[in-house]
């Protein structure tokens, strides 16, 4: 009798490895497969339909021809399948194969985990504790913190200047954890060594988020690379837009579809990570933002939900164009450059909370080569630098939307 119990227990734990087996299968199987095309501009109109259906999403509008990723296998959640733009032309078949490196090795190389982020973060504070101070802002909705990193050498922080520098808001674009460890070890570094690092860290107060979406980040880089999204669960769908989940155009330009990359969630502020961010830039009042993703070599700034011209659009222009010309991107507005963005960082912190708002699209993929890696931020740093240089500028410089002091 004792020998039937063992056998049938053992019949039962195989079946259910057997299961599982073919359920990680199946999921394995419904991961989408992206590939990069590119056709002819067909207007304004045509790719914001384009992007609402969930099967493509623009990366570049330059020059009457436009660069996209196309879905060409099924989602997590069913997609039907668009009208394919005329003049469609297949640049890569199957974009993930620019990570192969990474899978082969097993892991994320020379990239930061999330795991490693937090680790050198708190150990940044251990080594330099006069100048840095660590917060979670918030946690995910898998349970993770949101590490924040301030770094002053003002007696009073409230006092000067506030920039605040984010990455990794899409799961897939790893390279925008990089150029904040960048900055962060370049300002702490500089401080002992270099004057005017000195007298920048001492007289302003910078905030940096290198991963703002880490449930995302695991994700990418545990199971699937091209995840964009960040992983809360709720009804039947998986993952929010988190760049297309704030307030101001909510619901422009991004998706209703739960499969969609680019959902923009049941409502504005639905995610964990989009209420911790804002939460951030109400409390600290910060003069400026600059948000961090990958790809397209771009220097954004307002308006994403709009093609109209700001308020304030002679500051956002001139200090884009600065920017631009010290890391040799394309300055201009979401809208006008690229295509109707709404529900981003840029908007909301632009006319919500009063910040000078843009963004560093970097470098020509989601992931490079970690050979570029070094290269890639040493390229953005002057970028950043001029930023920093600024703050003071653009604290005295009257804001449109000047709902809060600085």
């Amino acid at each position: 009798m004792r020998r039937l119990a063992i056998l049938l227990l053992f019949v039962s734990a195989s079946a259910a490895l057997a299961q599982q087996i073919v359920q990680t299968n199946l999921r394995k199987s419904l991961r989408p497969r992206w590939r990069k095309v590119m056709f002819p501009d067909p207007g304004r109109s045509s790719l914001i339909a384009l992007e609402q259906g969930g099967t493509f999403e623009v990366i570049e509008v330059r020059k009457g021809r436009v660069v996209a990723l196309e879905r060409i296998d099924p989602a997590e959640e069913h997609l039907l399948p668009g009208p394919q733009p005329e003049g469609l032309t297949v640049l890569q078949s199957d974009i993930d194969e620019d990570l192969a490196v990474f899978k082969a090795k097993g892991s994320e190389g020379a990239y930061h985990s999330v795991a490693e982020s937090e680790s050198e973060l708190k150990n940044l504070v251990k080594r330099y504790p006069a100048l840095c101070r660590l917060e979670s802002i918030g946690k995910t909705f898998e349970g993770r913190d949101i590490w924040a990193l301030r770094i002053t050498g003002a007696p009073d922080p409230a006092a000067v200047p506030r920039l605040l520098i984010f990455g990794l808001v899409h799961a897939r674009e790893w390279m925008s954890v990089e150029l904040p460890f960048f900055v962060i070890n370049k300002l702490l570094t500089g401080y002992g060594s270099d004057p005017e690092t000195k007298k920048l860290v001492d007289s302003r107060c910078l905030w940096v988020i290198p991963i703002v979406n880490p449930d995302g980040l695991a994700y990418s880089q545990g199971q699937y690379t091209m995840w964009r999204k960040n992983r809360s669960k709720r009804a039947s769908s998986v993952g929010v837009d988190i760049n297309r989940n704030f307030e101001v155009g909510w619901g422009l330009g991004s998706s209703s579809n739960p499969g969609s990359d680019t959902y923009r969630g049941a409502n504005a502020y639905s995610e964990e990570e989009t209420r911790a961010l804002m939460a951030l830039v109400q409390r600290e009042r910060f003069t400026a933002t600059l948000g961090l993703h990958s790809y397209s070599q771009l220097v954004t700034f307002p308006w994403g939900k709009s093609s109209e011209d700001p308020p304030g659009k002679e500051t956002l222009v001139r200090h884009g164009k600065a920017m631009g010309q010290a890391n040799g991107y394309r300055p201009g507005s979401v809208a006008q450059i690229l295509y109707i963005s709404g529900g981003g960082t840029n908007d909301t912190f632009f006319s919500k909370c009063g910040c000078w708002s843009w963004t560093f699209e970097l470098g020509t993929e989601f992931v490079p080569p970690e050979s570029e890696i070094q290269p890639l931020c040493a390229k953005n740093w002057p970028a950043v630098l001029y930023l920093i240089r600024t703050l003071e500028e653009l604290g005295s410089t009257e804001h449109p939307f000047a709902v809060l002091s600085h």
